[in-house]
């Protein structure tokens, strides 16, 4: 059987589309313990800033898993562990608060922008970790 015109580019386009659905879900497994310290210490326009800054590192990672295939293993693998340790939330509050700490000032109500700046740090941080974590387990995996 011979192969089909424009099947490699075909399956490209479905596998990308794959990536960036996993990409979505590991956003998604990782929201509930952001969005619940977020929405507690944001007012009504902090929580529109802080839902800009979540679509945003959503975007950013969309185009990532698409287009730079060694990123996209390591971002689903470790963005699950991620999640996972929301269980005792500890990274997820940590960087939360440095990212509070660098840009909002105590005395005053987290603004939009202040809250849009504070939910991509804090994203940031966390997308770094899940990179870190998901090269290091695809890294320990035997050959073979």
């Amino acid at each position: 059987m011979a192969p089909q015109p424009g099947g490699a580019t075909r399956a490209a386009r479905s596998s990308a589309r794959e990536w960036r659905w996993g990409w979505a879900a590991v956003l998604l497994m990782n929201l509930p313990v952001a969005l619940l310290f977020g929405f507690f210490v944001t007012s009504r326009s902090g929580a529109f800033g802080m839902l800009a800054g979540v679509f945003v590192v959503w975007l950013a990672g969309h185009f990532a898993v698409a287009r730079f295939a060694r990123v996209r293993g390591a971002l689903i693998v470790g963005g699950i562990c991620v999640a996972v340790l929301q269980v005792i939330p500890l990274l997820q509050i940590g960087a939360g608060l440095s990212a509070v700490a660098l840009l909002a000032d105590r005395a005053m109500e987290i603004s939009a922008a202040a809250a849009f700046a504070v939910t991509l740090m804090t994203g940031g941080q966390l997308i770094v970790a899940a990179l870190v974590a998901g090269y290091l387990i695809r890294s320990t995996r035997p050959v073979g």
